[in-house]
C-alpha cells in the first residue's frame, strides 16, 4: 500500500480541508502513489536520513545471488565482525558477517550471524529472516537515542568501530542503527554476479505491521521525532478488485487496513493495522508478531512488466488490489523466502483517487504559505 502527498495545516478540522484541496489541485499520483507527508522544506528533518537498511539472512553468499537476480545488486563486500561486548576478536571469532550493496542511494546489508551469542541469531530463530534495522549516519543523534533507548549491541571490524544497534524493534518494528562515520571499513573479499536483472528502482517505502497505528507513531515520535503521521483507512469501497494468495473477494470485502502515514527524511514510513478480514498483514502479525514487512519501489512505470518480470523468476502474486478507483493497483510479490521481505509495486495513476485521510497523530508542524497555495 502506498499514499498521496498530502500537506499539514495547524488544527485537524483545517487540515483535512487543505490535504483535499491540494491533492485535487495539485493531481498528485494514485492512492497507491505516494501518499507523503510534505512538511515545510524549511523545517528541520526530524531525524537524519536512512542511509542503510540491514535484513538478516542465514546465508550471505545465497541471500546475496537473490538479490541480485531479482533485484540487480550485482556486487558485493563482504566484512566480518565482533560484538564489541565480548572478549572475541575479529581475526580469531567473528559472530557475524556482513554483506553489503547499493541500492541506488540506499545501501543493503546482509546480516548472517556466525555465532549463537549474536542477537541476530536471536532474531532469526524467533522470526526468520527479516528486514532487522535501519542506519543513519549521526553521532549527535546518538546521544538522543541513549536518553530514549538501550542498546541491543556494538560490533567492530577489522578497523575498529563499526556501528551501534538500538534495542527499539518492539516500539518502533525495526531497530535503529548508528552507523560510524570516521572510519574506512576494508572488506575481506568482493564478490561479482553477472546478472540480466536491470537495477531496481529506489526505495521508497518501508511498510511495517503493527497493532495499534496510533500507539507505534506516537513512540516514532518520543523516540525519533518522527511527526506528524497521516491515517487512512483501507477498505471497501474504496478497496476493490482485490485478490489475496490467488482468491479474489467482491468489492464488499470486509478486509479493513487502518495505515499511518510518515516521512523520515525521505524514505516513507508505513504502519499498517489489520482491523477486520483476511490479510498479509493479518497472517504476518498472527505468525511472526509486529514488525518490519515490505519495502516498496513505490509507483512505477513499468508495474505490469516487473509483475510478469517476478512472476517468470518464480515470485506469487501474494496480494494485488486496486485502492482508489480501477487502475491505481498495488501488488505484492511473495518475496520473504527470497530476499527476506514482501516486495510491493504500485502502478501510478493521476489524481488522488476516492481516499480520503481520516485523521492525524502526532505534533503538527506550523504551514507556511506557499506550502498551502494551490
Amino acid at each position: 500500500m502506498s499514499m498521496l502527498r498530502f500537506v499539514l495545516g495547524k488544527s485537524k478540522k483545517s487540515l483535512l480541508k487543505r490535504c483535499i484541496a491540494v491533492m485535487l489541485a495539485t493531481a498528485l499520483m494514485s492512492s497507491l502513489s505516494p501518499l507523503v507527508a510534505a512538511q515545510d522544506k524549511d523545517q528541520p528533518q526530524p531525524v537524519p536520513k536512512i542511509i542503510e537498511i540491514s535484513v538478516a539472512v542465514n546465508d550471505v553468499q545465497a541471500s546475496s545471488q537473490q538479490y541480485a537476480e531479482l533485484l540487480g545488486l550485482s556486487q558485493w563486500q563482504y566484512f566480518d565482525l565482533s560484538l564489541t561486548s565480548s572478549a572475541n576478536s575479529v581475526e580469531t571469532r567473528p559472530e557475524l558477517r556482513v554483506a553489503r550493496s547499493q541500492w541506488q542511494d540506499i545501501t543493503i546489508e546482509l546480516i548472517q550471524p556466525l555465532a549463537d551469542s549474536s542477537p541476530v541469531k536471536r532474531f532469526l530463530a524467533a522470526r526468520g529472516e527479516g528486514l532487522f534495522s535501519v542506519g543513519f549516519e549521526a553521532a549527535s543523534f546518538t546521544e538522543r537515542l541513549k536518553g530514549k533507548s538501550s542498546e541491543l549491541f556494538s560490533a567492530e571490524s577489522a578497523q575498529g568501530a563499526y556501528a551501534q544497534w538500538w534495542d527499539t524493534f518492539d516500539g518502533l518494528g525495526i531497530h535503529l542503527k548508528s552507523i560510524s562515520s570516521n572510519r574506512l571499513h576494508k572488506p575481506w573479499g568482493v564478490s561479482n554476479f553477472s546478472v540480466d536483472t536491470a537495477l531496481a528502482a529506489r526505495v521508497f517505502q518501508l511498510g511495517i505491521v503493527v497493532d495499534d497505528i496510533k500507539k507505534t507513531a506516537l513512540q516514532y515520535q518520543e523516540v525519533i521525532g518522527l511527526a506528524p503521521w497521516m491515517v487512512v483507512d483501507f477498505k471497501s469501497p474504496h478497496v476493490s478488485n482485490a485478490q489475496y494468495l490467488g482468491a479474489f473477494s467482491d468489492d464488499s470485502s470486509s478486509t479493513f487496513i487502518q495505515v499511518a502515514y510518515g516521512n523520515w527524511a525521505g524514505l516513507q514510513i508505513e504502519l499498517l493495522a489489520p482491523i477486520t478480514g483476511p490479510s498479509p498483514h493479518r497472517d504476518f502479525l498472527i505468525s511472526k508478531g509486529a514488525g518490519a514487512h515490505h519495502l516498496s519501489f513505490g509507483p512505477v512505470k513499468n508495474h505490469d512488466n516487473l509483475v510478469r518480470f517476478y512472476s517468470k523468476k518464480g515470485l506469487q502474486v501474494q496480494m494485488q488490489s486496486d485502492n482508489g478507483g480501477v487502475g491505481r493497483t498495488a501488488t505484492y510479490m511473495a518475496s520473504e523466502k527470497n530476499l527476506g521481505f514482501v516486495l510491493e509495486l504500485t502502478r501510478p495513476a493521476d489524481g488522488p483517487g476516492s481516499l480520503r485521510p481520516s485523521g492525524v497523530i502526532g505534533q503538527l508542524p506550523t504551514p507556511s504559505v506557499s506550502a498551502l497555495a494551490p
